[in-house]
């Protein structure tokens, strides 16, 4: 109410012939109530904030400290199946050498080699040092990505390959996303180096290509007849030119999705733009249930979830709008149809 009519009384008309006369002082105990309903619902959210963070800051330099005792054994194993390679060849060359020059076999030796089935060990133990070294490679590429996403970083950004940090998210996920069935394609783009926080940017891959898997689980758990499970992955570099404030790029292939973003806020001061000369753009597509048009205009509010309780705290989207728009000077699009799919957009500007 006005502020003059703020001690005045309130009538209340109940029907055409009942009328009640509210009391001031009854009012602004109410109003009262109402006020420290909302600071102790306020202060409980803040908490669970906090208890939810800190957890967050303990598992992140656990994976930190466990991936670095882990990246000593892997380099062992790394650098002595190389050499056990080259071990290798030097006694099958020694083999060969005695072969030539001792023409008449030898029948303790023959007996030998049969019994030991030689031929065939002989194959199989280059197939099975090559496999030990692929699956070394790739338990170092997985280790150095906990690492990196992990990585405690100061206010200091680096030079960043954004391709390279999708790839790393990717892997760390890669059993998730196996596991679900899911098609994961990619269509990555020539993006030159950008200076951001390489962990922070990875941390809202994750939680997007997470959500996306989430989405499509639950589509493909409601739907007897679903359509197989797709998340798609673009990236390019964008000029100025190029309208980013609205979908003027469709995500290709057997999914279209509408071109009415949901943006939040200003994302760039005056002083930003005029260092920026280009965008990165990152569209993260699934082709699963989609998200209603009057819960989009929620999606980045801390807190907010549509997911059972212990399957989300409604932080992820709210956090990877403050690492993209507050700490980064970029911008971060939503573009649902429901039942068709939900694309994600990122844009990083390039300095």
């Amino acid at each position: 109410r006005p502020q003059e009519f703020i001690y005045e009384p309130v009538i209340v008309e109940n029907s055409p012939e009942d009328y009640q006369v509210l009391e001031t002082q009854k009012l602004l105990i109410a109003q009262s109530y109402i006020h420290q309903l909302a600071k102790d619902l306020l202060q409980k959210q803040t908490q669970a904030q906090l208890i939810q963070t800190e957890k967050l800051v303990m598992l992140g330099q656990m994976v930190a400290g466990l991936a670095h005792e882990l990246r000593n054994p892997i380099n062992c194993v790394v650098g002595n199946s190389k050499f056990m390679s080259g071990y290798y060849q030097d006694f099958l060359k020694l083999i060969n050498t005695y072969e030539k020059n001792i023409p008449e076999p030898i029948k303790e030796v023959e007996d030998l080699k049969e019994d030991i089935d030689f031929e065939f060990v002989k194959h199989d133990y280059l197939e099975m040092m090559n496999s030990i070294e692929i699956s070394a490679d790739r338990m170092m590429q997985l280790v150095s990505s906990l690492r990196n996403f992990s990585h405690m970083e100061g206010t200091k950004r680096k030079e960043t390959n954004i391709n390279e940090c999708l790839d790393g998210t990717l892997l760390i996920l890669k059993n998730r996303w196996k596991v679900s069935g899911v098609e994961i394609i990619k269509n990555y783009g020539d993006l030159p180096l950008i200076l951001c926080h390489s962990g922070q940017i990875s941390q809202v891959f994750m939680n997007l290509i997470t959500n996306a898997l989430d989405a499509l689980e639950e589509y493909q758990e409601k739907e007897t007849d679903s359509r197989p499970g797709k998340i798609w992955i673009h990236t390019k570099a964008k000029d100025l030119s190029e309208n980013t404030d609205q979908n003027v790029d469709k995500s290709a292939h057997d999914i279209e999705l509408n071109s009415n973003y949901q943006m939040k806020g200003n994302v760039t001061s005056t002083e930003d733009s005029k260092e920026i000369y280009g965008w990165l753009s990152i569209r993260i597509v699934d082709n699963g249930l989609g998200i209603a048009y009057e819960i989009q205009k929620q999606i980045f509010d801390r807190f907010f979830t549509t997911k059972p309780v212990g399957k989300g705290t409604g932080l992820g989207l709210a956090i990877s709008y403050q690492i993209v728009v507050d700490n980064h000077q970029g911008k971060l699009h939503i573009n649902s149809t429901p039942g068709v799919g939900t694309e994600f957009e990122i844009l990083l500007p390039i300095k």
